[in-house]
């Protein structure tokens, strides 16, 4: 459940740097939305294929950062533009990809696969970093890229047959549990990017390590948890970008991402606000 939930995070980051303006997923958002795009990421079968495939590079001795540099690659290669299902052959398309087994080090000081010229810095609008520190070169749909030496590919930890074990854990992943993983890292990322909250323990912990906080189960159920009480509470706003980031502000403590206690009962009162706003003052009479 672990490293699903965690390549789901990855895959959504990744899926959302790459649908911005001349991303290749643009079009797919018009037409599916966030909401479409972000279902199509968490299926089992592009789950398995991106733990697959990875562990598949680790058997064959191929070393490269699964967060920063295998799930933007894998998004890229193996996800179809207009729907982010997986591509018919997508696994010889990651081998086209994949940096040498041997770990061999190619002209330029990279790997051959990342697609970096000789100057080691990467093309493409894959290249941004999560951490929101790259900035836009003028080009439309790309971001600044950022050095990728290979001296910085280092493997994931764990075994591949570990790997390979969780990519058939298919049904122990629940899908609700899935997308409040997305959806309240999507909530995070820029709050701590931007320093609107979550930025002091992103910095003292990491960006995966608070991404890792988040994923942790007992902290992750309480989110579909509450969001189950909003009906009777006549909240009516999207779980996305209404109920999560509200579950974000009202339970979620931004100095160490901790639960606060007491969260049910000030979730409950949060959506009653919400879904019985405070009437307007009638204008004063003449």
């Amino acid at each position: 459940m672990e490293r699903r939930t965690e390549a789901t995070q990855l895959l959504w980051s990744a899926i959302l740097r790459l649908s911005g303006t001349g991303g290749i997923f643009e079009a797919a958002v018009r037409e599916r939305g966030e909401a479409g795009l972000r279902s199509a990421a968490r299926k089992h079968e592009v789950i398995d294929a991106c733990l697959e495939g990875f562990s598949t590079a680790r058997r064959a001795g191929a070393v490269c950062d699964f967060t920063r540099d295998y799930v933007p690659a894998f998004a890229e290669a193996c996800l179809e533009e207009h729907s982010a299902g997986l591509r018919q052959g997508w696994r010889e398309q990651l081998r086209r990809l994949a940096p040498p087994c041997n770990g061999d080090v190619m002209e330029g000081g990279v790997m051959e696969g990342s697609r970096l010229p000789a100057d080691g810095m990467a093309q493409g609008s894959m290249a941004g970093r999560e951490d929101g520190s790259s900035q836009a070169n003028g080009t439309a749909g790309q971001e600044e890229a950022v050095p990728r030496p290979a001296a910085l590919f280092q493997p994931l930890s764990g075994s591949a047959e570990s790997i390979q074990q969780d990519a058939g854990a298919s049904s122990d992943a629940s899908d609700d549990l899935l997308e409040a993983a997305q959806c309240l890292w999507d909530a995070v990322l820029p709050r701590a990017v931007w320093g609107e909250g979550f930025d002091d323990v992103a910095g003292e912990l990491g960006m995966a390590e608070l991404r890792g906080h988040l994923r942790e189960p007992a902290l992750l159920a309480t989110c579909p948890e509450g969001w189950q009480a909003t009906e009777e509470r006549h909240y009516d706003g999207a779980f996305d970008w209404g109920y999560v980031p509200l579950f974000l502000e009202t339970c979620i403590d931004p100095k160490d991402a901790a639960l606060v206690p007491g969260w049910q009962a000030k979730l409950a009162e949060a959506l009653e606000r919400e879904g019985n706003p405070a009437p307007s003052p009638l204008p004063d009479g003449d």
